[in-house]
């Protein structure tokens, strides 16, 4: 192809976008209380029908340096049902997470809104854990079913699907938030299991590897 031929249009044009410093993952959620509940109103307003938004974490800056957006966000939708009551410390929302997507240009609207033109990431292939992550599954599905007998929403038990097991473990296990950005980011789900995996045995949440 031509270098003069320009590149394809991004997927997702001047979609609003959350910045969190924390890590929303594909097919989970997130609860939790914006303090700056000004922000949400214009950003309801920049969304377009059926896209959504997107929830992304800051990148670390350094004194003097400008904020700036990760590379790899994830989508959410969010309903006029998700918005709880603004209250005194801020407006409860809940977030749902749906496919993730790679930033190509970032700016701030004059509203105060972060927007961004992105691409679609693929989802994650569905593949199955290999036997030796079947401690890591395991334990994933009973720590699901006590958090259910506490009352707590858990999902849908998928656990034929390593990228999906890795997920709901990364949303569990308290890991430092740039560790998190990274592995939502990893295409490989197999290899983000067993990163997972690592951490679990270390922390002997799980047994020794055979």
């Amino acid at each position: 192809m031509p270098d003069s031929m320009p590149s394809s249009p991004p997927l997702l044009q001047a979609l609003p976008v959350l910045p969190l410093s924390a890590v929303l993952f594909p097919g989970g959620s997130l609860d939790l209380t914006l303090k700056d509940a000004r922000y949400v109103g214009p950003m309801l307003q920049h969304m377009k029908p059926g896209q959504g938004l997107g929830v992304i974490c800051w990148k670390p800056a350094q004194a003097g340096e400008a904020p700036s957006l990760q590379d790899v966000g994830c989508l959410a939708q969010l309903s006029d049902a998700d918005l709880g009551t603004a209250g005194p410390s801020g407006v409860r929302v809940r977030l749902q997470g749906h496919g993730r997507f790679t930033l190509r240009r970032q700016w701030q609207a004059e509203t105060g809104v972060w927007l961004v033109d992105a691409d679609l990431l693929p989802p994650d292939e569905v593949l199955a854990p290999s036997p030796e992550m079947a401690p890591a599954v395991d334990a994933l599905e009973r720590t699901l079913a006590a958090l259910a007998l506490q009352g707590k929403e858990t999902p849908a038990w998928r656990g034929a699907d390593a990228g999906w097991v890795a997920n709901r473990w990364l949303e569990l296990l308290p890991l430092p938030l740039k560790l998190k950005q990274e592995l939502m980011a990893l295409q490989d789900p197999v290899a983000r299991l067993l990163l997972v995996d690592q951490f679990l045995r270390a922390k002997q949440i799980v047994g020794p590897a055979a």
